[in-house]
């Protein structure tokens, strides 16, 4: 069994030894070798050397007759080890055309590539299109891989590099694009521009396995910025404006860029501004990045951000403005009422969906805030409102709520009075609500410990309310003379939840 070992320009390749599996040989200065003594049977002749990955990467031998000509190319291996899930690659190499699959090279059918080109732009996924020309992996394209088990795959590819100086076009289409870094280092978001009448939004998403959601990248500091460069191996959803055309990606050793991270790459939001973050989770998938606020900037900052296609297999927070679809929208501050319109969709069937905000203490205590679900009609003081669920169907869900954030008002639950007096049989607990609402009312000690709940999530109507309490604790006895506090609490049908506490002086 013999053949010849070469490079994809011709040059003989020496020092590599191929194998039958139990008989091998080692190429000569001509790139040549020559197994001998086969016995009748069928092998796979299997090429290895250090550094070094082969077109094919097997060839199947029956014998008799002796077989010459099975011959292999010789390109740079690239090794990547990824962990099990869903991820966001970019492979630094141009393939040899035989072996580009990415259903091969990645190992799985589960891969997922948006095609800009198309009309409507749509994915085109592993499982039905396995030879689309979208899942022919190449430098500068992106791909979602949701790697199986083991817990690691070994990715190993044979190709050629990107040059290491100078610049690397990349075709875009109008709109969103899965773009990968060519290179193994990596790459400066400065470093990536739009060529003649195609121009690139500031910002893109990179995809955090960690989290399950995306992650906002930019050209300099801006708030809600993971970091200003995307990693070797990594992909990024990047916004084309203009005409359809290409990007040019500057080698990054050409370009001085600095490296921001973390905190280093994040901007506040500006002076008397606040911002609002809307997360969604459902199974292990999340949408982080979706932010309402007030303040003054412009995209380049993070403060209008277009919103990028939905993960296969996850969930989806975006602002409805119009025919746009928004991740963060931040408007100029207002003393009137704000709405944000969002809606939430997953393709996940059958499965509980989690939509919360996670913390609104930038907004001005003088503010209101509401989330309303607009297919329900269900409107809640978020507040006090840890999260809001639904369950989508059996196609995933679209749901449509809104965000409003308004001066506090007269439709805001109050309690307008409230005092504790001594009154027959006790202390009397008079308290004034603004509107009917579920009310409990308890006894604590002076160290803040639970004597006795006098009334526990009644429902009570607007205005002026009464409560005796007969100065005895949860087991009926007497409590001793001193000092205790009234604790009232009062929730709203919509979640709007508003406390007093009041002292009482126990004095027989």
């Amino acid at each position: 069994v013999a053949g010849t070992i070469k490079d994809k320009a011709g040059n003989p390749i020496s020092g590599v030894s191929v194998s039958d599996g139990t008989r091998s040989d080692v190429t000569n200065e001509a790139g040549k070798y020559t197994i001998t003594n086969v016995p009748p049977s069928s092998v796979t002749l299997t090429p290895t050397k250090t550094g070094i990955a082969f077109d094919p990467a097997t060839v199947d031998v029956t014998v008799p007759p002796a077989s010459t000509g099975n011959d292999f190319t010789a390109y740079t291996e690239f090794r990547r080890r990824f962990g099990m899930g869903l991820q966001l690659v970019a492979v630094p190499a141009t393939p040899p055309t035989s072996s580009n699959r990415a259903v091969d090279i990645f190992g799985t059918a589960a891969v997922a590539r948006w095609d800009a080109s198309s009309s409507p732009q749509a994915y085109v996924f592993g499982q039905t299109s396995p030879n689309s020309s979208q899942l022919q992996v190449r430098p500068g394209a992106a791909y979602f891989v949701n790697f199986p088990r083991p817990a690691v795959t070994n990715v190993r590819i044979p190709g050629d590099p990107v040059g290491e100086v100078g610049t690397f076009s990349v075709g875009v289409s109008t709109g969103w694009n899965m773009v990968g870094n060519p290179w193994e280092v990596a790459l400066p978001m400065g470093n990536i521009a739009g060529a003649g009448s195609t121009q690139l939004r500031p910002y893109g998403f990179i995809y955090d396995p960690s989290v399950g959601s995306y992650r906002m990248v930019t050209r300099a500091a801006a708030f809600n910025s993971a970091r200003t460069y995307i990693e070797a191996w990594e992909g990024a959803w990047l916004r084309a404006i203009g005409a359809d055309g290409s990007l040019m990606m500057s080698a990054p050793g050409t370009v001085a860029s600095a490296m921001l991270v973390g905190a280093d790459a994040d901007i506040a939001a500006p002076d008397n501004g606040w911002l609002i973050d809307i997360v969604a989770r459902v199974a292990n998938r999340a949408d982080l990045t979706t932010v309402a606020g007030v303040g003054s900037g412009d995209a380049a900052l993070g403060y209008r951000v277009d919103n990028p296609p939905m993960i296969p297999g996850s969930v989806d927070v975006y602002f409805t403005d119009g025919s746009a679809r928004l991740a963060h929208d931040i408007r100029p501050q207002s003393s009137t009422t704000m709405v944000w319109p969002f809606a939430v969709q997953t393709d996940i069937a059958n499965a509980e969906v989690e939509v919360a905000l996670p913390d609104l203490s930038a907004v001005p205590a003088d503010m209101a805030v509401y989330l309303t679900d607009l297919d329900s009609g269900k409107r809640m003081y978020a507040r006090t409102l840890t999260a809001y669920t639904f369950t989508s169907g059996a196609d995933g869900a679209l749901r449509h709520f809104e965000l409003e954030v308004s001066p506090r008002g007269a439709e805001n639950l109050a309690i307008r009075t409230a005092s504790v007096q001594s009154a027959a049989g006790g202390m009397m607990v008079t308290y004034d609500l603004s509107s009917a609402a579920s009310v409990s009312i308890e006894v604590l000690n002076i160290a803040g410990r639970s004597v006795r709940s006098l009334v526990q999530a009644r429902s009570m109507p607007a205005g002026s309310n009464e409560q005796l309490w007969d100065t005895r604790n949860a087991e009926g006895t007497l409590v001793p003379n001193g000092s205790y506090l009234i604790r009232i609490e009062a929730v709203a049908e919509n979640g709007q939840r508003v406390q007093a506490l009041r002292p009482a002086q126990i004095a027989r």
